[in-house]
């Protein structure tokens, strides 16, 4: 229902019910306004009840409709309910065509759509729209806008279109007119066009070349997706003098004339060399590190990762898999993998040169929570004086804190919690069969040696928050008695904890005149074969008193025997496979003199052959130089 403003609006409820059995409700939110005859006074609304009662006439008069009257409103009884929409009536008002100027003209391009817009404010009810062309209705709809879409052609031009606006509630009839002028749209063809490919700080060059009809209206506008609307004239040619990877995008010159507007776009890609950063994950048992290149064109070729220390020593090259990532795998009954920790660099190159390199890299230094550990110049074998204190020296390696040392003898705690002391220091160690200098520990630990007996082996355990390593170590007496014996079965295998294999067990020996086929865990197993070759320092040994010729003869195969002085024996040590993370030692048999540590790193073809070799024995060592070198470095 609809009513003017300022009118009275009667509503008629049809229940045949008893007057004061009505309930009248309505706005806002179905407020009571009448309780059969009597009434109550909402928004200041003049509310009535007429009617005959006696015959069941029950109207609901509104005096002064206003806009704030608008709304439900319902009659209720128990035998039901009747609903009323009321609104007030509203002319349309204020027509007008979109693009039109003052003139009243709307310019369009020739051989295009276009779209003739009008727009009213709209009334009540809705008003009905259309659109005439040479007194024919072209479209018709609304309310509130209607647009006309057709293609422009030449009869067209300079023809008046018609917007009328109707309301059939209020009899009001809006119109608008307006003329269509149509021009010919501007050409644009951008050289070089395409796509442009440049180095990042070389110079770009864009000409904008265009034809318009409509010269003095018309204005070049060169955009870019990076940059918007940055020039702004009749300037044909852009330049950037040093271009930059920020000014990658689309570039368009836009000409426009008083016909209409129309463009040309490039696109400029910029090379540079990637940007490069490495991620790490670790997924289950392995170690995954990622080369991350960010780079233009993003094809990239991915070199070997080099693993180096801390202080930039080499330890390894490692094979990319070709989409610049690595995986550090956990080898089999490998208990802790702190030989990987390290600078990982990767290597990258997309072709593009950056300061005369075409290969960027980047480092990630690793640096994994875990157990500390003793690095293999630790020494296996220190020197002690009865009633002294002696202080033992480790180099240890961990990220954390040393948090406690103890020492253990004969399996039971000799030490605990020991007043140990450590500084930063560069610690030589093997890392996959490499030699180099990693940060860690001088780990500093004192110990009262009592007795003779306390001349034997400990362990010492070290820990941090992460747990405890041991290492099995040998403390001698610092006077006297210490000589190396040089036989060459009292040669053994030392696997000491302090290689990657540490662990909570005494270090294992093994001699080699005993086991002649020995296999240590997984890591390596060894083969002798027992020789003889010339001996070039036989002449010295025919020289010894009688009693050193006695000495050595209880020894199982003396290289001094009086039968055979000139004859040297010696042995083949044979590994395989060749052990990874492991260091070998070969020691005397008692006191574990360390003579020749193995060097996995270094291998020849053919061994020398002694008799090609020069007799002269001025480049050799005997015993008594052995001894006496071992003593000057003690002390």
């Amino acid at each position: 229902m609809y009513s003017t403003i300022g009118s009275n609006v009667n509503l008629t409820c049809d229940l045949n019910v008893e007057r004061m059995y009505v309930l009248w409700l309505g706005p806002p939110n179905l407020a009571t306004y009448a309780i059969g005859n009597e009434t109550y006074e909402i928004n200041d609304t003049i509310i009535r009840i007429i009617g005959n009662g006696q015959q069941k006439q029950h109207i609901l008069q509104i005096v002064n409709m206003q806009d704030i009257n608008e709304g439900l409103y319902k009659c209720t009884a128990t035998e039901g309910e009747n609903c009323f929409k009321v609104f007030t009536q509203k002319p349309p008002s204020n027509i007008s065509i979109e693009r039109s100027n003052k003139e009243r003209i709307v310019f369009g391009i020739f051989n295009q759509q276009m779209n003739l817009t009008c727009d009213v404010e709209t009334g009540k009810p809705p008003e009905m729209m259309r659109w005439e062309y040479e007194n024919n209705t072209v479209t018709s709809g609304g309310p509130e806008s209607l647009t006309y879409t057709f293609l422009s052609e030449y009869k067209h031009h300079l023809k008046t279109f018609m917007c009328i606006v109707f309301n059939n509630v209020t009899r009001t009839t809006l119109t608008a007119k307006v003329s269509l002028y149509l021009f010919f749209e501007p050409t644009v063809k951008m050289i070089p066009g395409g796509t442009i490919n440049i180095t990042e700080h070389d110079a770009l060059l864009l000409e904008c070349n265009y034809t318009s009809n409509d010269i003095s209206n018309t204005s070049i506008t060169w955009k870019s997706t990076s940059k918007g609307h940055f020039k702004h004239n009749v300037n044909k040619v852009l330049t950037i003098a040093n271009i930059t990877r920020s000014d990658e995008g689309q570039y368009t010159c836009l000409v426009s004339n008083s016909a209409g507007k129309s463009e040309d776009t490039v696109t400029v890609k910029v090379f540079y060399p990637p940007a490069v950063n490495i991620t790490f994950e670790e997924k289950q048992s392995d170690r995954v590190f990622k080369c991350n290149a960010h780079g233009n064109p993003a094809d990239y070729i991915f070199s070997e990762w080099e693993h180096r220390t801390e202080y930039g020593d080499h330890i390894r090259l490692l094979n990319d898999s070709g989409s610049g990532f690595i995986k550090l795998q956990n080898s089999s009954g490998e208990t802790d993998r702190h030989h990987d920790q390290g600078i990982y660099t990767c290597r990258v190159s997309n072709g593009v040169l950056f300061n005369g390199n075409i290969i960027q890299s980047a480092n990630f230094n690793f640096k994994p929570k875990g157990l500390p550990y003793f690095a293999t110049s630790s020494h296996l074998i220190q020197y002690g004086i009865i009633g002294r204190e002696t202080m033992l020296t480790f180099n240890v390696v961990s990220h954390q804190k040393i948090e406690t040392v103890n020492v253990y003898k004969n399996d039971s705690v000799f030490i605990k919690d020991a007043n140990f002391k450590t500084e930063y220091t560069k610690a030589e160690d093997i890392i996959y069969g490499s030699k180099v200098n990693v940060k860690g520990y001088k780990l500093f630990v004192p110990i009262e040696v009592g007795a003779s007996e306390d001349f034997m082996m400990y362990t010492v355990s070290a820990s941090n928050d992460c747990g405890q390593r041991n290492i099995s170590i040998e403390i001698r007496s610092a006077i006297g008695g210490h000589g190396v014996e040089n036989d060459i079965y009292d040669i053994q295998n030392n696997l000491a904890p302090a290689q990657v294999a540490q662990s909570n067990d005494p270090p294992v020996y093994s001699s080699i005149d005993r086991k002649h086929n020995l296999r240590i865990g997984q890591a390596v197993c060894y083969s002798v074969t027992k020789k003889k070759k010339p001996n070039s320092l036989g002449a010295r040994y025919r020289h010894k008193g009688k009693q050193q010729e006695e000495a050595e003869t209880d020894i199982e195969m003396s290289t001094s025997q009086a039968e055979d002085n000139d004859q040297l024996n010696y042995v083949d040590v044979c590994f395989e496979p060749k052990p990874v993370g492991h260091q070998f030692k070969i020691h005397g048999m008692d006191k574990k003199s360390e003579y020749v540590d193995i060097d996995f790193s270094k291998s020849i073809d053919v061994l020398p052959d002694n008799e090609k070799i020069n007799e002269t024995d001025e480049d050799f060592s005997g015993v008594e130089d052995i001894i006496t070198m071992k003593k000057d470095m003690m002390f």
